[in-house]
Parts: structure tokens; sequence; C-alpha cells
């Protein structure tokens, strides 16, 4: 667990918030940047989003903060989730 304000990381996996929250663990140990798109819900709608994370140091050493970003849209009617969403993991 990282961090005393991660009450929300109890939500679903499949939530924009889940994916992002699951992820924070990997950014504080590789203290690397990470950019990962794909497919996720959020408000009950399927999506496709792309997002940041980006380990926050004061002293260059130790992780104080991941910071997170992400911007995302609404599937169509005629997309499906399960089977057009390709998801990508990138190390920066």
């Amino acid at each position: 667990m990282v961090g005393v304000n991660l009450a929300v990381a109890l939500c679903p996996n499949d939530t924009l918030a889940g994916v992002l929250l699951s992820r924070v663990p990997q950014v504080v140990s590789a203290h690397r940047g990470l950019i990962i798109e794909g497919g996720a819900k959020f408000g009950g709608v399927e999506i496709l989003y792309r997002a940041a994370l980006l380990p926050v140091s004061e002293d260059g050493e130790t992780i104080d903060h991941v910071l997170g970003a992400a911007n995302y849209r609404p599937l169509d009617a005629k997309e499906a989730l399960r089977s057009t969403v390709i998801f990508q993991t990138h190390w920066v």
C-alpha cells in the first residue's frame, strides 16, 4: 500500500480510478513515469482513456507523491470495449 490517502483503492479494477491506482505501486518501485491507454468504465459508461502517472520526489530519491492525469472519451454505441480496445503501457 502506498500512502494513507488511497482509501479509494477499493474501487473496482475495471474503472478508470481502479486502473490508475493499480499502477501506482509500479511507478513508485520503478521511480519512472508511466503512460497507459486502454478501456475502462467511468461513471458506469465504457470509455477509452490515455493517462500519465508521474512520480514526484522532493529529495530526488524518495517518492513523495504520484501525479496522475487522464483524458477519455465515451465509446460509441457501435464500439465494444472488449473487442476493440488495445491496452498499452509506456515507461517514460
